[in-house]
């Protein structure tokens, strides 16, 4: 989410306090810099949407939830959630358009994506340059966005589209004031720099955080879920110059998903301090086990093949990601009983970080909260131990999914010792002093996994935090089976 470097759409934090700054780094762009050393769980930055937009698919185009066309605007009759959300500023402007030029989109499957919702969403933005196309602050910020519109152009299938939308624009809305090149840049700047929403298809156009660049360790994370405001905090603690950095994308896929994601999406090559590690801080994460005891590793992201760091055997690369895919079509609807013996099955061949453990153990944890049986509890537990310990590995600092999968941990770990003890397996005193904890954990588990943040800047919190993550707490807790 890089800004052209010689557009000036920002200017430096007006406050001493803020505790970010704009750099200039040649060959790369702009980028967040620490101005200070920042406390973990501090709140870092504040961003306010630009805009925000439907993500190609059919939602309210007031509040962007997902909608069934129950409910249409009475202007213009596009689909929206409830009569109240038809009156949402950021839909009045269209709402006049397509109510004087009769534009109605057609929906027969709510599920599916939409032309006319890609449509709405580049619209929202030229609309920030006036109905006169005078132009604003809000559209200078956007002109001074990275498009990748020269990569873009290059799939023949994409310059049509944005072709047929500048026409529909210009002669079917009567914008005249639009020119193509405003149009190209529009869409390449949603596809770059637009923050996707969590559970509906819609994105935010956020003016700093565009500048934010990526890294699969980042050191900051969303306070809460994206919206018409963003706000994120420290994971933990970050040195003064040290760079501010987000996720892109999910870093629980392995190396080579990310990295060709990153690439075909964004265009670049992640160099972040965990892609230039084989090992991933020494997780192994996407280096599955060889029959010799020793990992393949992907020597660098443009290599076709995994070789073993101990006996050098090599295996494809292209093989080895359609035998992960398998694994994870084998899962993906079983019940808790065939889950439990997949993951018995895989783990019997591949080690406890490896990527594809983690998310079966993921799954376990969530599916976990429906089941009594002990001996199936036994195996959550076990395989919840191995998530937070990779967890603590490639997602250091206290984050809001290790605060996730904690309590789904100690939520199995409860019925478990419940069950120890009502078969007698516990003495009382045992059972008091594992609950203690437990209550421990799940504070300290809640507060992670809350939109909680600091503000101060000179708190000893992070001296003695209580959530930090370099102590073994976890394994205290654990019942034994």
């Amino acid at each position: 989410m890089e800004v052209v470097g010689s557009v000036q759409p920002l200017q430096q934090p007006a406050s001493s306090s803020q505790p970010w700054r704009i750099s200039d780094v040649p060959g790369v762009g702009r980028i967040l810099v620490a101005t200070r050393d920042i406390k973990q769980w501090e709140l870092v930055l504040e961003d306010r949407a630009l805009v925000t937009v439907p993500d190609n698919h059919p939602v309210c185009l007031g509040c962007l939830a997902p909608v069934d066309g129950t409910f249409t605007c009475g202007g213009c009759e596009w689909p929206v959630c409830s009569p109240q959300c038809q009156k949402e500023e950021q839909h009045r402007v269209e709402c006049v358009i397509f109510q004087n030029k009769k534009i109605i989109a057609t929906v027969k499957d709510y599920s599916m994506r939409h032309s006319m919702f890609t449509c709405v969403g580049v619209l929202r933005v030229l609309l920030l340059k006036g109905v006169d196309g005078q132009g604003s602050e809000e559209w200078n910020q956007v002109m001074g966005l990275m498009s990748h519109w020269e990569t873009r152009k290059k799939e023949v299938e994409v310059a049509e589209a944005i072709r047929r939308m500048m026409v529909f624009f210009v002669e079917r809305l009567g914008m005249d004031w639009v020119q193509l090149e405003d149009v190209q840049h529009a869409f390449g700047v949603l596809k770059t720099n637009a923050v996707g929403f969590m559970n509906t298809e819609a994105r935010a156009l956020y003016p700093v955080v565009s500048i934010m660049s990526h890294s699969c360790a980042a050191n900051l994370e969303p306070v809460s879920d994206p919206g018409t405001c963003i706000k994120f905090r420290a994971k933990r603690q970050i040195k003064e110059g040290e760079e501010l950095c987000m996720r892109y994308t999910s870093f629980l896929e392995s190396g080579i998903t990310m990295r060709s994601k990153l690439k075909a999406e964004w265009f670049f090559d992640c160099g972040c301090s965990r892609c230039k590690d084989p090992t991933e801080f020494g997780s192994y994460f996407s280096s599955p086990k060889c029959l010799c005891g020793g990992y393949l590793l992907l020597p660098d992201c443009h290599s076709p093949t995994l070789t073993c760091d101990v006996c050098e055997k090599t295996k494809d690369v292209c093989h080895q990601m359609e035998e992960d895919k398998a694994v994870e079509e084998s899962w993906k609807n079983a019940s808790l009983e065939q889950l439990i013996a997949i993951y018995r099955n895989v783990k019997k061949e591949q080690h406890n970080q490896y990527h594809t453990v983690f998310k079966i153990g993921e799954r376990l944890l969530v599916l976990g909260q429906k089941t009594e049986d002990a001996e199936i509890l036994c195996d959550i537990v076990e395989a919840g131990k191995h998530v937070i310990e990779t967890l603590r590995i490639i997602d250091r600092g206290c984050s809001r999914l290790m605060g996730r999968c904690m309590l789904l941990q100690i939520s199995s770990q409860q019925k478990l010792l419940v069950l120890r003890r009502e078969e007698g397996r516990l003495k009382d005193g045992d059972y008091v002093q594992a609950v203690k904890e437990l209550i421990v954990g799940r504070i300290r588990a809640l507060k992670m996994s809350s939109s909680f943040f600091s503000c101060e800047q000179n708190t000893s919190e992070s001296k003695n935090n209580p959530v930090t993550l370099t102590n073994n707490h976890q394994d205290s807790i654990l019942v034994t089976c």
